[in-house]
């Protein structure tokens, strides 16, 4: 099946513009290009953590930069950004899209040790037809 037939032009823009907003929320590991596939990522996260550490090594600008190119906004349109993380405390940004006229609040998921003690600590409940950890 192809997906085009499935979803229609608009809603996949739409499911995209989210993508990227949440996406972004990854800050310089996501703009860096580290998280594009599975053999990045893991390598990223291992053998090239002992160097430099996507997570939580680089700087504010730095990840405010790359959020603002992967949500596809100026980096003036970063309202809020607080990249620091531990346990129950994710990373996370707000940021306003002047062409959807949306005020945008992105929580990066897990990417640290602190963000899987997080995921682990959550109880699930549900949520819109779904569930979520809390």
């Amino acid at each position: 099946v192809n997906v085009i037939d499935v979803v229609d032009a608009g809603t996949l823009s739409t499911y995209m513009w989210i993508f990227n907003h949440a996406f972004a929320a990854y800050g310089y590991a996501a703009g860096g290009g580290y998280l594009n596939n599975c053999v990045r990522a893991i390598q990223s996260l291992t053998i090239h953590k002992l160097y430099f550490d996507i997570a939580e090594g680089a700087c504010n600008a730095s990840n405010n930069t790359a959020a603002a190119a992967v949500a596809r906004v100026d980096p003036e349109n970063i309202l809020y950004a607080d990249w620091t993380c531990s346990t129950f405390r994710p990373c996370h940004l707000l940021t306003y899209d002047p062409t959807h006229k949306a005020l945008v609040l992105a929580v990066r998921g897990s990417l640290t040790t602190q963000d899987v003690l997080t995921d682990v600590c959550g109880d699930v409940i549900s949520f819109e037809g779904g569930y979520v950890h809390e």
